[in-house]
């Protein structure tokens, strides 16, 4: 197992191949299979192997419409179309800030006290928080450049609820209870599929009522990492118990919510 197949085999992803592919309309998974791969200890051979298998079916990078510059970086938010140019964009600000890659990084996920980058990661079923995650665990500026291109181009309407968002007005459950609550509510609609254009409906149709049981959350503000635990459990018991009576399955969409 070598670090250095690893940053080779990342590095060619992030040259060759788009954040976004099919479309545009699924995303890169390399950073996450290699990152996994490599923290389980496997071979260098099974690594790539592997990373041969993953790029099948990946779209090559493409011409965007629009060059990303200090100037604009902003102003292209959620324009899949600009995927190589984000990427050249981040790449350049990442790979000149040499060994401060990451306060460049965090610079640009919270450059805006109102409307910071990092309040968008959470859209395109929250993979940009899950490559963050892994640029941070594997300590590559080359997986945080995928990270901030996914950040900007899949930023959708969920940052406009994150960005009005304060702590809980009246803090009085835990989280689980809360979801159990949520399961019991015949106000929000029920569908036969699932799919991810089901959350959309929700948030946009929903928004009083899914902020009406934020606002019940006693987070705990003094302890960080033990509301992350209880969000942790909370994930885990959406994914393997959200399913029909007796039609035992897991949820492709809700299985990002581990990861």
């Amino acid at each position: 197992m070598s670090r250095t197949v690893l940053n080779r085999l990342l590095s060619h992803s992030l040259e060759n191949y788009q954040v976004l592919f099919n479309e545009l309309r699924f995303h890169n998974h390399n950073a996450h299979h290699l990152g996994s791969l490599y923290l389980l200890g496997v071979s260098d051979d099974k690594l790539e192997k592997a990373y041969e298998i993953m790029c099948e079916g990946l779209d090559s990078n493409k011409p965007s419409p629009h060059k990303i510059d200090i100037s604009n970086w902003r102003s292209y938010f959620g324009d899949t179309d600009c995927c190589q140019s984000y990427r050249d964009f981040f790449r350049e600000q990442l790979t000149t800030a040499g060994n401060d890659w990451k306060k460049k990084f965090f610079g640009f996920l919270l450059d805006n006290p109102s409307h910071p980058l990092i309040n968008g990661v959470v859209g395109g079923l929250a993979h940009s928080l899950i490559h963050i995650g892994y640029a941070l665990e594997l300590d590559s500026p080359i997986v945080a450049i995928e990270a901030l291109t996914m950040s900007a181009v899949c930023c959708d309407y969920l940052h406009e609820i994150v960005d009005t968002l304060e702590p809980p007005k009246y803090p009085s459950k835990s989280a689980i209870e809360i979801f159990k609550d949520i399961h019991l509510d015949n106000r929000f609609p029920i569908y036969d599929t699932a799919t991810i254009y089901n959350l959309e409906s929700v948030i946009k149709n929903c928004t009083d009522l899914i902020l009406f049981y934020y606002n019940q959350w006693n987070m705990n503000r003094e302890n960080i990492e033990k509301t992350m635990e209880e969000l942790f459990d909370l994930a885990v018991y959406i994914y393997g118990a959200t399913h029909k009576p007796n039609e035992i399955g897991f949820d492709f969409f809700l299985a990002h919510l581990l990861t």
